[in-house]
């Protein structure tokens, strides 16, 4: 009978169990854009969450609304967390 995954082709024998050189394939990377005369270096800032979004997304009565969220508040109160949701 012929494995049919590779991880049971690579735990037969059939595969090199580590990756030559000519096995790995990296696309190349951007060149890194460097600052010029009188440009600072900053960071990108992060997007900002709105705070309404975040709890009609995640909070109690998101959760409650769906089976697979009941089931998901639920087990944290049997593993006896205090906060249940946002």
């Amino acid at each position: 009978m012929e494995p049919s995954s590779p991880l049971k082709k690579c735990l037969a024998g059939r595969w090199p169990t580590t990756a030559t050189p000519d096995m790995v394939t990296v696309p190349p990377r951007a060149p890194a854009r460097a600052a010029t005369a009188g440009e600072p270096l900053t960071m990108h800032y992060p997007r900002r969450v709105s705070k309404i979004k975040r709890v009609r997304k995640l909070g109690f009565r998101a959760r409650m609304r769906t089976r697979a969220g009941r089931k998901l508040i639920n087990r944290k109160r049997r593993e006896g967390r205090r906060v249940t949701a946002v």
